[in-house]
């Protein structure tokens, strides 16, 4: 048919590919600091140093005093505290933290990511955030720049958008994602 040649055919047609982004399919370290590891699928753990690269199913953790900073290849940046572990969801752009805390910044206009913990899901479009995530505690998010959309893993239907300022935190296996309290991010 004749909108098949039209220009604003093939406009829409690449708007939703845009939106989504490119997958995310390697993570390269930036930052080491003490006792942080690999975990190549069915191999044994490694000491992991700046310029390593996370692929495929690889786990990272990191031990007590000890960071890691992560790049993607869109300029994505994950950040993991002392003790966390952290799965990259190859060929998606959701990354898993299993505990732990994590930083992560997505640039605007690369098509978001979505940080998945066990219960909750936050699904970030050019935002900062944090998510520390301890299985038998709590969950916590804070949204330092930009809005993030906040939904129960089980039922996507159940979710709350939260802006810069806001934090949520609720039990890992909470029916209920609660109103957001305002912190000082200047603090």
């Amino acid at each position: 048919p004749m909108f098949r040649k039209s220009p604003w055919f093939l406009i829409a047609t690449l708007i939703p590919s845009l939106a989504l982004g490119a997958a995310f399919k390697t993570a390269e370290f930036t930052k080491v600091q003490t006792d942080v590891k690999m975990l190549p699928e069915s191999e044994q753990p490694k000491p992991a140093k700046v310029g390593d690269v996370v692929q495929g199913r690889t786990s990272v953790t990191t031990g007590a005093q000890s960071r890691a900073e992560l790049r993607f290849d869109d300029k994505s940046i994950t950040r993991l505290g002392s003790n966390s572990v952290f799965n990259l969801d190859q060929g998606t752009r959701t990354v898993d933290l299993k505990q732990g805390v994590l930083l992560m910044q997505v640039p605007k206009q690369m098509g978001g990511a979505r940080v998945r913990t066990a219960s909750v899901t936050a699904a970030v479009t050019g935002t900062t955030l944090m998510v520390e995530y301890q299985p038998d505690g709590y969950v916590k998010i804070i949204v330092l720049e930009g809005e993030v959309d906040v939904f129960r893993n089980d039922k996507p239907d159940v979710f709350r958008n939260i802006h810069a300022g806001d934090m949520i935190i609720m039990k890992p296996d909470g029916q209920v994602i609660p109103e957001p309290v305002q912190v000082d991010l200047q603090r």
